[in-house]
């Protein structure tokens, strides 16, 4: 090998491999991160071809003025974040630290070109795989209302005698909801894995590709309304077996391709004008570039990473409760051989299962998992959704004194029956219902006692479709006996 490439080389890989240790709990968070769905293997064939579509111009990757200070805030914002993550355990800032290490290795280490290259795929894979979490909290119920109004407002001029109110859309003969499953959240996040990459290939101008992922939106609002539209037309005047359509087809992602075409479309008349006018991208005047200072900034930055682990240890702590009471107003409880429903890779130290019956003959499970001490590979799961048409919502549970607790709730369908769950996080005697003020608690207990023990408490239940309502607030109330007494403890 050319002696001149390999002293190119041997400094990256140096660093690589120290990050690959470093970050070992973290990248191995990520890898499961590609097996939560079956599409998301996929993403990795589109990043390769954002750097293969790019490979002559990353042929030449000069170092200019501005590479080196953005390595450097890269870098230290990764720290940061470890620091952060490291005290709170959030997954998101867990996965996320180090793929902005590496964003910033690739301006230290191998230029502008290649920085600006590895920063998209960094944030591509980011945005694919770590944020729609986010996606689906702050966009689900948007995503609803529009395409409930979209689609009442073509249907009314129409001439159809229809009534609109949230997400319903009153027929004459049937009511149909925009559910969290109809929202178009799914189309969204699979055209964005299409499109970023084909934005960032296609296009010069950072305007144009940011123009183009934001124009997603209004995308998918307008397919999707079409898709609800279709189905409002339909049902109108008519019961049907088929809600969705002959042989339910408007359950089927129909309206997907309409979208990679209006994509493909607004990218093609974007390049053209950018080849009209000779777009250039401006360089700055090259600078020297600092490999010994790069190379050794890398490793001091990455020894600290691997410090902050050391420094904020944590000693085990096992004092929590022990058993839910037998009996609790009108349910009596015994316990239960049913399995703890944690997450997969949910190891606590001390679970209990109880099954509750009151005279009715309804039944409760209640599950807790306590962990003595907590890191990045076995903690407690917050996110326990099982997928993105399950959203978690907030509940307000009464105690004593007026006072109001605050917990989690999400559903999933089990057996042809809808199964409720109502969680809430129990950490230094204190009952927790929201993921930020949990995670803010933590670092607060690990930086001023050197501990981070946690317990989760889930409340479960299951109910047919249409008692949905009936079982929650049955669980409300059994939630607003139980809780006082976990104070006590």
């Amino acid at each position: 090998m050319n002696t001149a490439i390999l002293q190119k080389l041997l400094p990256s890989l140096m660093v690589s491999l120290l990050f690959a240790y470093i970050y070992l709990d973290s990248l191995q968070l990520i890898y499961y991160r590609f097996f939560e769905k079956s599409w998301k293997p996929l993403i990795l064939i589109f990043a390769a071809y954002m750097v293969w579509a790019k490979r002559r111009e990353l042929r030449n990757s000069k170092f200019t003025k501005a590479t080196i200070p953005t390595g450097i805030v890269l870098t230290l914002s990764a720290l940061l974040l470890t620091l952060i993550s490291q005290l709170s355990l959030n997954r998101l800032l867990i996965e996320t630290s180090p793929f902005l290490f590496v964003a910033g290795m690739f301006f230290l280490l191998q230029g502008q070109r290649r920085g600006m290259c590895g920063a998209w795929i960094c944030s591509y894979l980011v945005t694919i795989l770590i944020a729609t979490e986010l996606l689906v909290i702050y966009f689900q119920k948007p995503l609803q209302l529009a395409a409930a109004y979209g689609s009442a407002y073509i249907l009314s001029i129409s001439g159809l005698d229809i009534a609109y109110e949230g997400i319903s859309l009153y027929l004459p003969h049937v009511v149909l909801d925009v559910a969290p499953w109809c929202s178009g959240i799914n189309q969204l996040i699979a055209l964005a894995a299409f499109t970023i990459p084909l934005s960032y290939t296609s296009l010069k101008s950072t305007l144009h590709r940011f123009s183009v992922i934001l124009a997603l939106i209004p995308i998918s609002v307008a397919i999707n309304t079409l898709r609800i539209t279709a189905i409002g037309f339909w049902n109108y005047g008519e019961y049907r077996e088929h809600v969705h359509g002959p042989y339910e087809i408007l359950l089927l992602p129909i309206m997907y391709p309409v979208g990679i075409v209006a994509v493909i479309t607004i990218i093609s008349i974007l390049s053209a004008k950018e080849k009209n006018r000779n777009l250039k991208i401006e360089k700055s005047r090259n600078a020297k570039p600092f490999s010994l200072f790069t190379f050794v900034w890398c490793i001091v930055m990455l020894m600290l990473t691997g410090a902050i682990d050391r420094l904020f240890s944590v000693d085990n702590n096992y004092n929590h409760f022990k058993h839910f009471p037998a009996h609790l107003g009108e349910w009596r409880g015994e316990e239960s051989e049913e399995p703890y429903p944690g997450g997969s890779r949910e190891r606590p130290d001390f679970t209990q299962s109880f099954l509750y019956r009151n005279d009715d003959g309804d039944q409760l499970s209640v599950f807790s998992g306590s962990f003595s001490s907590q890191n990045k590979l076995n903690k407690v799961e917050i996110n326990r959704k099982r997928s993105y048409n399950a959203p978690i919502r907030s509940l307000h549970i009464p105690g004593n004194d007026s006072e109001l607790y605050k917990v989690r709730k999400t559903k999933s369908s089990v057996d042809g029956k809808t199964q409720i769950q109502i969680y809430f996080y129990w950490v230094d005697g204190k009952v927790i219902g929201n993921n930020l003020q949990y995670n803010m608690a933590l670092l607060r207990r690990t930086v001023n006692e050197g501990l981070n023990d946690a317990t989760i408490v889930i409340i479960q239940g299951r109910s047919e479709q249409d008692l949905q309502e009936e079982k929650i607030n049955q669980m409300i109330s059994f939630a607003s006996q139980l809780i006082p007494i976990i104070l006590e403890k």
